[in-house]
């Protein structure tokens, strides 16, 4: 019975794993890569796994910050660009309806770094479905409101942000 690689992502036979590689999930093949490739596929993965969630925690937030400082520009890009995602709409549930709402050329951003499976038909079709009296901040409960690059940077530094109001 073939075992399943998590980073390569193809299912290999059980002699393609060391002992310590079964337990972990990673073949000898990419085991033999070099530490930093190996770190930077398992970050790119864990990234690209936060949008999949139905809610992205704040604990998934502070483990982004921690991705926006990799030394691989990739990494930190990537994971500056779903920390902005994750700021603007942490539940999964409407997600590319609010993006669009809010900061529309985010899902061009998220889509070209191949961060998620959002495809084009999919965009059109929510956005189509999208009412213009729709409240969708009520559902997160917070007033209609733009939001400033100085938030922005705040949220992504995880500083708290003082109401105006």
């Amino acid at each position: 019975m073939p075992h399943y690689c998590r980073l390569c992502g193809r299912r290999r036979p059980n002699e393609r794993f060391s002992g310590r590689g079964h337990r972990i999930h990673v073949c000898r093949d990419c085991q033999a890569l070099p530490k930093e490739e190996r770190h930077a596929i398992e970050a790119r993965l864990e990234i690209e796994g936060f949008l999949s969630q139905s809610h992205i925690s704040n604990k998934n937030l502070d483990r982004l910050r921690q991705h926006t400082s990799s030394p691989d520009p990739m990494i930190a890009n990537a994971a500056a660009v779903v920390l902005q995602v994750a700021v603007i709409a942490p539940y999964k549930r409407k997600r590319l309806r609010v993006l669009r709402r809010v900061q529309p050329d985010l899902i061009a951003a998220v889509i070209d770094l191949g961060l998620t499976s959002w495809a084009p038909l999919t965009i059109e079709q929510d956005w189509a479905d999208l009412e213009d009296d729709e409240p969708l901040y009520e559902e997160y409960g917070a007033e209609e409101r733009e939001i400033t690059e100085e938030e922005m940077a705040a949220y992504a530094l995880g500083l708290e942000v003082e109401d105006e109001a």
